[in-house]
């Protein structure tokens, strides 16, 4: 395997700490030959320290003096590679032996334009599925255009799945990994850096499939994403930029707009990244629900913070991230 077949690019998901250790695990299970791209998003320095520390000389690692959506560190990272294939991969994943290799050779041997592994979730010990497979399509109901997206097998034990899949054409890969034949996203003018934080690996399938590419799952290859928390205090400034309201309601109506969608489906989807914003909240609200619920009951706290924190947690992000755009911009 040489480096004008496949490279390897990596990019910040959400947090920043969980880079280091990821990165260090795919060099571990990565033939050597393969060039590997880093593009940094602009860490604290610790971390950034880490990165440099686990990858060395082989890792050719990217600086950036702000905070990078996901596709747009993606097509920086494109743009410093070459191969015939390029694997992308979040920084908050952990890979198995052979799984570059397997994605590798489904490419070759089907002639596919996209592969994606089989995704667990978790820590790779609780050997859960985070997907396999999946669907992502319009569908049109009296005359409206709405889109259809699944992930086949989610939260499923990974020995009760894995011997009822086999390699085989999907409509759905995610961005945790991926394998990307390069001539195709550099037909498409790169990802569209209009999806800020959601819908961007929906986009990307349905626009290749729509030119006519096939998106294939490879079972052998498998790797596992770990959702968060814990985080750590360097991560909180760009986990609520990530997933804050106004790249929400950008990326939503860039989508739709993309896509002439029925619009009705935007406030579940809001909700839905709203949510992942609410997850460095989890452990304290655990905290107080415990601490306060044996002195007032439960559902009496879980009330008061459905009304307290987690409003004043909007406020502050709608805030926060003002004041990040200006520093930016100033």
């Amino acid at each position: 395997m040489d480096s004008t077949l496949v490279s390897i690019v990596i990019v910040p998901r959400e947090r920043f700490s969980t880079g280091p250790e990821s990165l260090a695990d795919v060099l571990s299970k990565t033939p050597a030959a393969v060039p590997i791209v880093c593009v940094e998003g602009n860490p604290p320095r610790e971390v950034r320290r880490q990165l440099h520390a686990a990858g060395g000389a082989r890792v050719a690692f990217v600086a950036s003096p702000h905070y990078l959506s996901p596709n747009a560190a993606r097509n920086i990272g494109l743009g410093r590679v070459q191969s015939r294939y390029v694997v992308f991969l979040d920084n908050d994943v952990w890979v198995e032996p052979g799984w570059l290799e397997a994605l590798v050779a489904c490419a070759e041997e089907e002639g596919a334009d996209v592969v994606g592994p089989l995704y667990r979730q978790g820590r790779p010990e609780d050997r859960e599925v985070h997907m396999a497979g999946g669907m992502a399509h319009v569908v049109v109901r009296n005359g409206r255009r709405r889109i259809r997206s699944s992930h086949d097998h989610q939260g499923k034990p990974l020995d009760e799945v894995l011997p009822l899949l086999s390699r085989a054409e999907t409509e759905l890969a995610e961005f945790h990994g991926i394998l990307v034949r390069s001539a195709v996203i550099r037909r498409l003018g790169g990802f569209d850096e209009g999806l800020l934080n959601t819908r961007e690996h929906i986009d990307f399938c349905m626009s290749v499939r729509q030119g006519g590419g096939r998106v294939f799952l490879e079972p052998a290859s498998q790797l596992t994403y770990t959702r968060p928390p814990p985080f750590a205090w360097g991560d909180l400034a760009f986990f609520s930029l990530r997933w804050s309201e106004d790249w929400t309601q950008r990326t939503l109506d860039h989508f739709f707009d993309k896509w002439d969608l029925d619009r009705q489906q935007i406030p579940h989807l809001k909700t839905w990244t709203k949510k992942q914003r609410y997850r460095f909240l989890d452990p304290w609200y655990s905290r107080i629900t415990a601490f306060l619920g044996r002195r007032i009951g439960r559902q009496r706290v879980v009330n008061i913070l459905r009304w307290t924190l987690y409003p004043l947690e909007g406020v502050l992000n709608r805030l926060f991230n003002r004041l990040l755009s200006l520093k930016k911009s100033g």
